[in-house]
């Protein structure tokens, strides 16, 4: 499980939780990039063809695959990327990623978390706050 946050520090409760609600819609956006670039990592293969030890696991059924999920968790302001416990393919997920003794290491979500935090740069900017509820209820509070 991977976990995309930030920290800040502002003091006023509204304009807080404004920057909460924006970056967390950023970060969810960032969070669904490496899913897709993890599932687009696995190849279609043969039943029973193992990938290369150190490469994406092969997709044989499409499993693994769909239990790899993004979920904002919005009480720490975080998105975590990982594999969907509650699915069958769960264990085989966990096995690919970390490895263990008899299988070797075929991590995938890791490597698409990399590669997308390469190639999009700063995700929080470009923020727009202003539409979001907190905002809302501060213009209103100054009008």
């Amino acid at each position: 499980m991977i976990e995309i946050g930030f920290k800040y520090r502002v003091q006023h409760k509204l304009v807080r939780a404004a920057v909460r609600e924006g970056a967390l819609e950023r970060m969810m956006k960032f969070g669904e990039r490496v899913v897709r670039r993890a599932k687009q990592s696995m190849r279609w293969s043969r039943h029973g063809e193992p990938s290369r030890p150190g490469r994406p696991p092969h997709r044989q059924t499409g499993t693994l695959a769909e239990a790899v999920i993004a979920v904002a968790i919005k009480s720490r302001t975080v998105v975590q990327v990982g594999i969907d416990s509650s699915s069958p393919a769960a264990k085989y997920g966990f096995v690919h990623e970390l490895g263990n003794r008899t299988h070797p290491r075929r991590a995938f979500i890791r490597p698409a978390f990399d590669h997308v935090r390469k190639t999009s740069g700063n995700i929080l900017r470009g923020m727009n706050i202003s539409n979001t509820k907190a905002a809302q209820q501060l213009k209103a509070k100054r009008i």
